[in-house]
């Protein structure tokens, strides 16, 4: 923190882990506490009732992702880099990403302001997606480009619970790290990214397990049961994943798999049809010729 306006007690509990400043008596009520919870992971909580407008600076040690949530009355921060000021107000919460570039913040006079500020290290906010599974939103990648959102029903359940909580010992500083976590992924991670991103796999996983065993009679309801989803959304995640629906996919592999054995073996024809999954020679020499412009024995005497 960079500020004349507020001075550090000389004897903090947990030196290099807790920090306390006060705002001087002549320039109205007012402190800032912060915490290091865990590696490149930081609480601040900032309370402010000033008769004057107050101006503060402050310099993050490393490059990290911000979350602020505004608690009480309002204020302006601006980040370098940013080309104007960002306006937050009580209920609001503002996420940016900084290169340990200068950060100020600006409060009008005579007005409460109450903030909780979660910071958190690139290293350790990749960590927190993969372990819950959850995904960034894009608005977060651009840098220097804050990202305002309101609070969700269950923030302020949040919020009071860190309050109250005094961070006083190791267990204290967990709970305090669990409740910040619990913010960040209420508000700001996406979690419809992350669940597309599963069921995606889910499609190729299915794909996989299809091309395994491509001689099955596949049924679509238990194909979309294994995926976990109806079989109307599983063809639309076909399509998006790969280009056609489940049906069409697996015709697509029976054809590619004959195409293979085409060239590779001496099996009889017949016997490809079969084992491709077809259900005649004859609908599979259709089928073939549709796709590769001449039917089977002519494909494997060219080959």
């Amino acid at each position: 923190m960079i500020t004349k306006n507020f001075t550090q007690p000389e004897a903090a509990a947990f030196p290099g882990t807790r920090f306390d400043w006060r705002l001087k008596n002549d320039a109205g009520e007012g402190y800032i506490r912060r915490r290091r919870l865990d590696d490149d992971f930081f609480l601040t909580q900032s309370y402010l009732c000033s008769p004057q407008p107050f101006r503060s600076r402050f310099e993050p040690p490393t490059h990290s992702t911000a979350f602020v949530f505004m608690l009480r009355g309002s204020t302006r921060i601006r980040i370098a880099g940013c080309p104007s000021w960002v306006e937050m107000h009580a209920g609001e919460v503002c996420a940016y990403v900084d290169g340990g570039d200068l950060i100020r913040r600006e409060t009008p006079a005579h007005q409460t302001m109450e903030a909780l500020v979660v910071r958190v290290g690139d290293e350790r906010l990749a960590s927190i997606c993969s372990d819950l599974d959850l995904a960034l939103p894009n608005g977060l990648r651009r840098g220097h480009v804050p990202l305002i959102r309101g609070n969700s029903p269950s923030t302020s359940v949040i919020l009071e619970k860190i309050h109250h909580n005094r961070m006083n010992s190791a267990t204290e500083c967990l709970l305090a790290q669990a409740h910040a976590i619990d913010l960040i992924c209420d508000i700001f991670l996406d979690r419809n990214a992350a669940i597309g991103t599963r069921e995606n796999d889910r499609v190729r996983e299915l794909a996989a397990y299809i091309a395994s065993d491509i001689g099955r009679d596949f049924n679509l309801s238990s194909l979309a049961r294994m995926a976990g989803v109806n079989r109307t959304k599983l063809n639309r995640l076909f399509k998006k994943v790969h280009g056609c629906t489940v049906f069409e996919y697996i015709r697509r592999e029976r054809l590619r798999r004959a195409s293979q054995w085409l060239c590779q073996t001496d099996m009889p024809i017949t016997d490809i049809a079969h084992a491709a999954g077809f259900c005649s020679s004859s609908h599979f020499c259709h089928c073939f010729h549709q796709v590769y412009g001449k039917p089977p024995r002519d494909f494997r005497s060219c080959a």
